[in-house]
């Protein structure tokens, strides 16, 4: 994963990490795991992107904070500028990541990223650190989750 351009992980040059990626791609691995926490992370894979859009581009919608708050409007915003920093029109793949289990939101929040997977703005719905209660839960209320992280 990408985590590493997050930026608390010691200095790295940008160009050097796309040339990094440019390798790796053509050595055969094609997949690219990175976040929307991990600083600029997803622009440094969008860069790389933008040479190979062949490629596939992973990333996270990590929710820590204003977890009462959250609505379609911020979702929808949130998805948006992903495929933008990423050079993408449709996200390969959303692993979903919910901070705090007593704020019993995640259900909905994972419903509004189903309606933007039928919207066209995600291909593919995953999870990532959640248990397996709370995986049955999302996909008793119809969350297509295809992986878990």
């Amino acid at each position: 994963g990408y985590w590493q351009l997050a930026g608390g992980h010691g200095k790295y040059d940008a160009a050097e990490a796309v040339t990094n990626m440019e390798a790796h791609y053509d050595a055969g691995i094609t997949t690219l795991d990175t976040a929307d926490i991990y600083g600029p992370s997803e622009l440094i894979v969008g860069k790389f992107m933008n040479k190979q859009p062949k490629a596939i581009p992973c990333t996270k919608f990590c929710c820590f904070r204003f977890l009462y708050d959250i609505d379609k409007n911020e979702v929808k915003t949130r998805i948006v500028k992903a495929c933008e920093r990423l050079q993408v029109q449709k996200l390969p793949l959303v692993q979903f990541f919910w901070s705090d289990y007593s704020i019993r939101r995640y259900v909905d929040i994972a419903l509004m990223l189903t309606e933007l997977k039928e919207e066209g703005y995600i291909q593919e719905i995953g999870a990532t650190n959640f248990d397996l209660k709370r995986l049955k839960e999302m996909k008793k209320a119809g969350v297509p989750i295809v992986s878990h992280q």
